[in-house]
């Protein structure tokens, strides 16, 4: 009976750490995307600002 409870409690234990693994590991994928897509932003927003100064000097 305890061992029965035991074994239980342990895969449950076992599913909520695979749930927490799973959990963490999507959202620091979704974060390095978004800090990907940030970085490819700032480059955009670099050549206009480069474009932009050419175009003054010009």
């Amino acid at each position: 009976m305890i061992e029965n409870q035991f074994d239980s409690l342990l895969h449950m234990s076992k599913t909520v750490g695979q749930s927490i693994l799973t959990y963490t590991s999507c959202a620091s994928t979704d974060i390095l995307d978004l800090a990907s897509q940030a970085d490819q932003q700032i480059n955009v927003l670099q050549n206009m600002s480069r474009q932009a100064r050419r175009q003054n000097l010009a």
